[in-house]
């Protein structure tokens, strides 16, 4: 990956993250099917990040 793309996909975590929260926490019941490969999605993601702040918007999509 170029660093212009892993700039970029870097800059999307955070609104995803908190969109994806707000998508869980609204959709309980019509989304379950959905919920397993995004948390993968976002364990995976949680391995590799180096900020804090990153880390603990990616604890909180798992945790919710």
């Amino acid at each position: 990956m170029t660093s212009d793309c892993a700039n970029h996909a870097a800059s999307n975590i955070e609104p995803a993250s908190k969109l994806i929260q707000v998508v869980f926490q609204n959709c309980r019941g019509q989304i379950d099917h959905w919920v397993e490969p995004y948390l993968r999605i976002t364990v995976e993601r949680l391995r590799r990040a180096e900020k804090p702040y990153l880390k603990c918007l990616l604890i909180e999509v798992v945790r919710n």
